[in-house]
């Protein structure tokens, strides 16, 4: 029985600290998609002025 008790309390610790890795990658790939996303917004600025100094 203890050593079952041992292997629940062992795989218990494995989930948690499974799922903390889990959230720590998605707050990384979060921030990342983050940045990518400010990038584009300066990218699309930048072709629109371009754009309207073609234009006019």
């Amino acid at each position: 029985m203890e050593s079952q008790g041992r292997k629940l309390r062992k795989r218990r610790e494995r989930e948690e600290i499974g799922g903390q890795v889990l959230a720590d990658n998605l707050i990384g790939e979060i921030d990342r998609l983050e940045k990518v996303g400010e990038q584009a917004e300066r990218t699309a600025a930048m072709y629109n002025r371009m754009f309207e100094d073609i234009k006019s």
